[in-house]
């Protein structure tokens, strides 16, 4: 009797089998400062892509139904963007020294983007407010990313433009 197919056949399964349960790779530190910087930049470029306001207080008395619908927009396409940014970036298997950071960072991220979707749907003299609210926690949870050591405005409120 040959062995040699039972043996062939044996790796083979072990080889298909372990294929698809590999864990990602710790990635270096720089690794994924390079990695997340591309993923925030292209939700930057997401944002820039969205309809922009025309006026600084788009829910001001005066302004229009078509204005303040495109300030909601706005408010959910940057929601989205974040969220995408967030997805991306919690994919990256970082290295123990400073994932803390990073962890928090995306649970701050997770927040903002929920609290700009809930402005999006407030009534019109609630949603500077609660905006405002949401780029503040924003500007304190991106100081994580730069302990980390991301560039100077990457993945923070803002442009790294």
């Amino acid at each position: 009797m040959n062995r040699i197919p039972f043996v062939i056949a044996a790796v083979v399964a072990a080889t298909a089998a372990g294929c698809g349960s590999q864990t990602p790779q710790t990635l270096t530190k720089a690794q994924v400062i390079s990695r997340g910087t591309a993923i925030c930049k292209h939700a930057e470029r997401e944002v820039d892509a969205l309809p922009q306001l025309t006026t600084q207080h788009p829910f001001a008395p005066g302004t229009s139904a078509h204005e303040r619908q495109t300030a909601r927009n706005f408010l959910v396409g940057y929601a989205e963007a974040l969220e995408s940014s967030r997805a991306g970036l919690a994919k990256l298997k970082a290295p123990s020294n400073g994932k803390q950071l990073l962890d928090a960072y995306l649970a701050g991220i997770e927040t903002v983007a929920a609290e700009l979707r809930a402005a999006a749907k407030a009534p019109a003299g609630q949603v500077e407010p609660a905006v405002g609210k949401a780029f503040a926690l924003f500007d304190r949870v991106s100081a994580n990313t730069a302990s980390y050591g991301f560039g100077k405005g990457v993945c923070a409120s803002g442009s790294s433009s």
